[in-house]
């Protein structure tokens, strides 16, 4: 009886690792939070959800009805912020991706007072919105990458001088090429 307890944790334990959290706890919390329409946890998913879809009334009307949501961070274990779903980098893999009006999403999040900067726990953690999407093939992919990175420079997000060494080791030259020529400090190594 031991061994099968012992197999259901360890099922539990990977079932929750494969959706973000640290722990079944975490995960069963997560989903009674979203049986709960106007929980804190179903409202996150739900702006979420419309940042990746491109539903920008849907966003405007959740952070409308709850302005501390901008500040809110997702009970996963990247403990994202709703901006950094615009880099569609680091958060859930369903969630990677990059809709047509994300430069309007964006700038709707950093008006209604998203914190540029925020750090998210991805990638060994301190990662923020800026880093995620000049590294992000979705961005990348779609056209708005460097634009994005304009974005969010302009509402003054730091410039990592690591980040064109980023862009190249994660397959995104535009993106460190367009860095470089912003003035983010170029090595011999990147340069190459």
């Amino acid at each position: 009886m031991v061994e099968r307890a012992g197999n259901l944790s360890q099922a539990q334990f990977v079932i929750a690792r494969a959706h973000g959290f640290l722990s079944w706890p975490a995960l069963v919390a997560h989903v009674e939070g979203l049986a709960e329409p106007d929980s804190a946890t179903a409202t996150y998913e739900a702006a979420a959800d419309a940042i990746v879809t491109g539903d920008l009334a849907a966003l405007t009307q959740l952070l409308r009805a709850d302005p501390s949501l901008i500040r809110a961070r997702s009970r996963r274990e990247h403990e994202a912020t709703l901006l950094h779903y615009v880099s569609a980098n680091g958060v859930e893999h369903y969630r990677q991706r990059t809709p047509t009006n994300i430069l309007e999403i964006a700038r709707h999040l950093l008006d209604a007072g998203a914190e540029v900067d925020a750090p998210a726990n991805v990638y060994g953690g301190g990662q923020t919105t800026l880093s995620l999407t000049v590294t992000s093939a979705h961005p990348r992919a779609a056209g708005v990458q460097n634009a994005l990175a304009d974005l969010l420079l302009a509402r003054g997000a730091v410039l990592d001088p690591r980040l064109p060494h980023y862009c190249l080791v994660n397959g995104c030259p535009e993106a460190a090429a367009h860095l470089a020529a912003l003035g983010a400090p170029v090595d011999v190594v990147t340069a190459a």
